[in-house]
């Protein structure tokens, strides 16, 4: 594991240990530890297409759509 994996994976593992403490399954604290961070794995088929031929394309879909769950969720 290198040091960008490593800052990568503590607020995950963080995340992942709290949720299984509040009681939460291994499988639901994995998908909370997931979301935490922006998961590069995630884009599907046409994202990963896109991906490549606009810098950063996944990361910025990513984070509109986290903004715009967390307004939805906790509104001002």
């Amino acid at each position: 594991m290198d040091v960008n994996e490593a800052v990568e994976l503590a607020p995950r593992y963080a995340e992942f240990r709290n949720a299984v403490k509040q009681g939460h399954s291994l499988l639901e604290a994995g998908a909370m530890a997931r979301d935490v961070t922006t998961d590069f794995s995630k884009g599907g088929r046409w994202g990963k297409k896109f991906n490549r031929y606009t810098a950063f394309f996944n990361a910025a879909l990513q984070g509109n759509i986290k903004f715009l769950k967390n307004f939805k969720e906790r509104p001002i």
